[in-house]
């Protein structure tokens, strides 16, 4: 606390924490000294806008002066906006050639090391979790022991550290949690009796959507969706709301998750498992027999899901006509009946096919390191459950826009001019064609040339290249209409247990149902919400992509093979991306990795080629290599090329 010359004023340093459900900012003193006030609402009587060159937001630090008169909850003023805390960091601690410790940033360059403070208990191969020394460049401070570099089990908290991802709940937020129940029936319509079941990987523990079909319309089906009803115990202004708005949505890595909301929730109370009574918020919504919407209705109820089915075990059913456990055939038949014409509707509007390889790790529960690496099937249990969520999120967004209540739509850009230059470039090189792509595009002049690739060497290729020219799908309170799915109307209503966005929504929805008061965020702080779980949707990608880089490095260290067989996915100036055949694993063939002789990149070929032999490499091929290296401190792999 810093004191003053007005006696019955305090001032103190706070973060910025989270909005109320009137907008205003909530802060908690950095000093939590049994004194000071658990938390402080930043009144606007003071305009902050007028004082600073920005507003203050969430995670920012603050000089704060109290209001004397206010006892709970306490209010206060932003004085000023304070720089942020001093960079930190993850690193590995190292012997240096003088035999003192230093420690090495896990993200930095290799061999750039600082020197620390000293420090107990602390040994050689420690992962921790470092800050640097004020304006000592060279010099840095441990903070936290994450845990060894040889232990596997200590890689998803160092990955949180170095994407400052929130690994525990605050205590407010835990005691909220606790304190909530069974759904009660009153204000709710009693849907025990629609066939839900719930589709998931083997290894889900959180199930928060649920779906159904009958064959009562005709021609077409009767589709229900039902999500489990967060907003229900996620009040605004609340800690729980506090804790999900400061993390954004769930962190998915290999054997761990960080929960938006505390697992008394998440896995309990808002999971719907099979056999109980659960409160959701159900989309009734009918297609006809061309796969098109023609009716929606919304109702909080109360839901029993009949079984809990895994991809697997529906994509097993369907190929050989089985029955599964607590569910008729009759049922599942309808379920796969209204995809079918989900997925002709989905081809119809150009809806993009873009298929991408995407890692599939399985930790060993013994000792937390890989035993198995390989590549996502995709199976259509999996589209199944996809165009479900896709026509609910549709219904909910039609209906919301219809009303003009304000909300955060999904959208996604059509490419930029620039990125389908660097596409023609790409197509041009990988099919020899001059003309590949041209003229106005759309997606399904893309889908035709996606399929064109089918079955063809570079077919990854092409369908990377593609992949690479999109815009990136984003959150915002401005409809522009999703390019990818050919939506014009699109917005995330299904997962409000792990993305706070969709929570936004239900919110919304409830609302024009009667059954939940008007949100009351205004249309900047809508605007600088929806651009805040963007980055944070981006940083959970990134996490999630470096936590399998390290498993991956990890994993070839112990079982790579002299030769492997694998593809090049790309070339850039300083090498080619491979992806291992087996394994899906993607690394770095630089160019001394190819062989002796000197190497020239061909921009506008997109090739890579041996000046000396005219040899070239390029995105498609076939190629042999082994392991040169892998680097478990920066989760890297290299390849070398065997001739």
């Amino acid at each position: 606390m810093i004191r003053t010359d007005d006696p019955g004023s305090r001032v103190l340093v706070a973060e910025v924490v989270g909005v109320t459900v009137d907008g205003e900012l909530v802060a908690k003193p950095s000093d939590r000294s049994s004194d000071e006030p658990s938390e402080i609402i930043l009144s606007r009587t003071i305009p902050r806008r007028r004082r600073f060159s920005r507003a203050g937001g969430i995670g920012d630090r603050v000089l704060v002066r109290l209001d004397p008169t206010s006892s709970s909850p306490r209010t206060g003023h932003i004085l000023s906006l304070l720089p942020h805390r001093p960079e930190r960091f993850v690193g590995v601690v190292v012997s240096a050639h003088d035999g003192r410790l230093r420690v090495e940033d896990c993200g930095g360059k290799p061999s750039t090391t600082y020197r620390i403070q000293s420090v107990d208990s602390i040994a050689s191969g420690d992962v921790v979790y470092c800050s640097s020394v004020g304006n000592a460049r060279d010099q840095a401070r441990i903070l936290e022991r994450i845990g060894s570099l040889d232990d596997p089990r200590c890689i998803p908290a160092m990955v949180a550290a170095r994407f400052d991802i929130p690994t525990k709940f605050d205590p407010d937020a835990v005691k909220e949690a606790s304190a909530c129940g069974p759904p009660k029936s009153a204000g709710r319509d009693d849907l025990t009796g629609i066939p839900f079941v719930t589709i998931d990987g083997e290894d889900a523990k959180d199930f928060d959507d649920a779906i159904a079909a009958t064959s009562e319309v005709e021609g077409g089906y009767r589709t229900y969706v039902a999500i489990a009803d967060v907003a229900h115990y996620v009040r605004p202004g609340g800690a729980l709301d506090r804790a999900a708005r400061m993390r954004g949505n769930s962190v998915y890595l290999p054997g761990q998750v960080f929960p938006m909301l505390p697992e008394h929730l998440s896995n309990g109370w808002c999971s719907l498992m099979p056999g109980v009574l659960r409160g959701a918020v159900v989309a009734e919504l009918d297609i006809d027999a061309s796969g098109e919407l023609t009716r929606s209705a919304f109702r909080r109820a109360l839901v029993r899901s009949r079984a809990r089915l895994t991809y697997d075990a529906l994509a097993g059913a369907a190929q050989r006509g089985t029955k599964l456990p607590g569910i008729e055939h009759r049922h599942i038949e309808a379920l796969h009946g209204a995809f079918r014409l989900l997925r002709t509707a989905r081809g119809k509007r150009g809806a993009l096919d873009i298929r991408s390889v995407e890692p599939s790790v399985t930790l060993d529960p013994a000792t937390g390191d890989v035993s198995r690496f390989e590549t996502a099937r995709q199976l259509d249990s999996h589209r199944l459950v996809e165009e479900f969520m896709v026509l609910a999120n549709t219904a909910v967004a039609r209906h919301l826009m219809q009303r003009k209540i304000p909300f955060l739509y999904r959208v996604h850009d059509a490419p930029r001019a620039s990125k389908i230059r660097t596409l023609q470039d790409d197509l041009r090189a990988l099919t020899g064609r001059s003309r590949a792509l041209s003229g106005t595009i759309s997606g399904r002049r893309l889908n035709e040339l996606l399929e064109r690739a089918r079955g063809r060497h570079d077919e990854e290729s092409v369908h990377l290249a593609v992949l690479r020219a999109q815009s990136q799908a984003e959150y915002s309170p401005d409809n522009i209409g999703h390019f990818g799915l050919g939506l014009q109307h699109y917005a995330h209503f299904t997962s409000p247990i792990r993305r706070y966005s969709d929570l936004n929504v239900h919110r919304a929805l409830l609302h024009t149902l009667g059954l939940e008061p008007r949100p009351t965020l205004e249309a900047d702080e809508l605007r600088a919400l929806a651009g805040d779980l963007s980055t944070k949707e981006r940083r959970s990608t990134a996490a999630e992509r470096e936590a399998c880089q390290r498993y991956a490095s990890r994993y070839l260290q112990r079982v790579s093979a002299p030769s492997m067989p694998g593809r090049i996915v790309s070339v850039e100036r300083f090498g080619a991306f491979v992806r291992l055949d087996e394994s899906g694993i993607e690394g770095l063939l630089t160019m001394a990795g190819l062989g002796p002789g000197y190497f020239r990149f061909d921009a506008r070929a997109r090739q890579i080629s041996r000046k000396a032999t005219g040899e070239t490499f390029a995105p498609g091929d076939a190629i042999t290599v082994e392991l040169a290296d892998a680097d478990p401190v920066r989760g890297r792999v290299a390849f070398r090329r065997i001739n």
